[in-house]
């Protein structure tokens, strides 16, 4: 589900078969990403220096992002909300990227980078604080900083939005959203309240809601899961130092 989007980018850019894109059948869900997006500039027409910048989604945490990135090992960047970055340090990469092998991928969650943007105390219908828009903001800048620069690129924005959540259930999610309603009427029955159910170590438990919604789950960037993406996309560790120019 989640490679459909990142598929996309990869055939905007024109990447060539050589640079580990395989010619593989694309599955039927990421047409619906397609539609958006003029068949004329796919693959062919494009030049050099093809950025493709992804924004997914991931208010607080950035799970989707990086589990995006490890599924399509074509993304260069991934930019989540708890590993904070400079926007001058994210260019100086992305310039590096672009000398050295000519295009790039991007995959931003939609919290990564607020302390980037204005602020504001506005709240959305689910009581939610307003973000500002990570994805706009980097397309702007990136393309303000390139022709700063006098490099000429190619950027392609998308923001699948929410059309992760209508894809159809694959069967495994239906197996497990019917065992998950099972066990939750089971639990009304035999007299439980204020709990959620919840499945660990192959076992179907009852936690309550207040251990649930307690502690919000996030990537911790100092263990594996941020480690494996960083190896597969090849950014540093860190871009939030100032660079400076050799002389």
């Amino acid at each position: 589900m989640l490679e459909a989007y990142l598929d996309i980018v990869i055939d905007v850019l024109g990447q060539p078969e050589g640079e580990g894109r395989k010619s593989d059948d694309r599955r039927p869900h990421g047409e619906i990403l397609l539609g958006p997006l003029n068949q004329g500039v796919l693959r062919k027409d494009l030049a050099r220096n093809g950025i493709g910048l992804v924004k997914l989604m991931g208010r607080d945490s950035g799970f989707i992002a990086a589990h995006s990135t490890l599924i399509n090992s074509q993304v260069n960047f991934c930019l989540v909300p708890e590993v904070p970055f400079s926007l001058e340090g994210f260019l100086h990469n992305l310039n590096e990227r672009l000398m050295l092998r000519g295009h790039a991928v991007i995959a931003v969650a939609e919290g990564a980078g607020q302390d980037l943007l204005a602020t504001t105390a506005e709240r959305d219908a689910s009581g939610n604080a307003k973000l500002g828009d990570i994805g706009i903001y980097l397309r702007d800048a990136i393309k303000e900083h390139f022709a700063g620069t006098g490099m000429e690129i190619n950027l392609k924005y998308i923001d699948p939005s929410y059309i992760i959540r209508s894809q159809p259930a694959n069967p495994h999610d239906s197996a497990l959203c019917l065992l998950l309603g099972h066990n939750a009427v089971h639990a009304g029955m035999s007299g439980r309240t204020n709990m959620v159910v919840g499945f660990w170590n192959q076992q179907f438990t009852h936690v309550p809601i207040a251990l649930a919604t307690g502690q919000r789950k996030k990537i911790d960037p100092e263990e594996w899961l941020w480690s494996s993406v960083l190896a597969s996309t090849g950014q540093p560790r860190e871009m939030c130092r100032p660079f400076i120019a050799s002389p």
